[in-house]
């Protein structure tokens, strides 16, 4: 039996809830940008940036593996490592 909502209701439902994400989304980045521009006040714009990279990084390897069922191969995480070591090494060094 097919759905007996009128073909606008339905629209209108599935419209709500595009919009409630792209503004989830668009707060979440505000928020995002924030933050960052308030630590480039506390320390230097190159300590943000390599932290950002390698956060950027494992969070890409933790949701590819959570959201997309990829599997973490060697070759992943011996590339996350070097950077994770190498990043601080060049900023700290």
């Amino acid at each position: 039996m097919k759905n007996s909502r009128p073909q606008h209701v339905r629209q209108t439902h599935l419209k709500d809830r595009g919009e409630t994400k792209t503004r989830g989304a668009a707060l979440s980045a505000g928020v995002g940008y924030g933050l960052q521009l308030a630590t480039y006040q506390a320390t230097m714009v190159a300590v943000v940036e390599g932290l950002k990279r390698v956060t950027g990084l494992l969070a890409s390897l933790v949701v590819g593996r959570i959201m997309f069922a990829e599997p973490l191969t060697k070759p992943k995480l011996i590339g996350i490592g070097i950077l994770a070591v190498g990043v601080p090494m060049i900023l700290f060094g």
